[in-house]
């Protein structure tokens, strides 16, 4: 799955299948500066996932694990900030209050 932050500037490229490989992986691309780094890896690999960006946390949810292992409905978050994966989805504050 490949996704852009909400400036444009960061692309993630996180989980594939390859030859029977399934990859639990993350690369982070700095589009101004043309760097690649490689984000921690999760517990389990996952394709086919749902994904989106919310703020500076990147979410994955649902896909599969292998070819018979359906991935598990919980969610994971990737915070860009800190560059680790994380527990739960914090929403930003401005969209949890009610005006």
């Amino acid at each position: 799955m490949v996704y852009s932050d909400d400036s444009g500037t960061k692309l993630i490229i996180y989980g594939r299948l390859e030859s029977n490989f399934y990859s639990n992986e993350l690369f982070i691309l700095d589009i101004p500066t043309r760097v690649w780094s490689a984000g921690p890896s999760t517990p389990k690999p996952r394709i086919y996932m749902a994904c989106t960006l919310a703020g500076d946390q990147f979410i994955a949810w649902g896909g599969i694990h292998s070819s018979t292992e359906m991935a598990s409905s919980d969610a994971m978050v990737f915070s860009m900030a800190n560059n680790s994966w994380i527990d739960q989805y914090t929403p930003r504050r401005a969209i949890v209050q009610w005006q």
